[in-house]
């Protein structure tokens, strides 16, 4: 009995969590709460920009910072490390073009961002 058990049931077990783990990026994606809610912090940046509010879009960009920097831990192990990085590389030249006040990089930036964010764990 002993044989079967370490020789079958727990490497299948094993195998499974593995499964469980490598797929739940969409759920671990999903904000917990208001500190991580990354689209809505995203979306929210998004109309300061059209509004051409950049001061408001430059003290709530480091909101959105933060709650990408709060998602990452969680999905790093189900989602390519490829987007993570698109990802970080969106928000640096979103934090630039905030400073440079430029509406279309701004957005440019944001809707690639967006479609990096879409597309995790696809």
């Amino acid at each position: 009995m002993k044989k079967v058990l370490s020789y079958y049931v727990l490497p299948i077990i094993v195998l499974v969590v593995f499964a469980l783990l490598m797929n739940s990026g969409n759920y671990y994606k999903s904000p917990r709460g208001i500190s991580d809610d990354f689209e809505g912090y995203l979306h929210q940046v998004q109309q300061q920009v059209l509004t051409s509010d950049w001061e408001q879009a430059q003290n709530d960009f480091p909101l959105l910072s933060a709650a990408w920097s709060e998602i990452i831990p969680r999905i790093q192990y189900s989602v390519e490390k490829d987007e993570i990085n698109a990802i970080n590389v969106n928000l640096a030249r979103l934090h630039a073009y905030l400073d440079a006040h430029d509406p279309k990089n701004a957005l440019a930036e944001i809707n690639e961002a967006r479609e990096h964010w879409d597309h995790l764990n696809n």
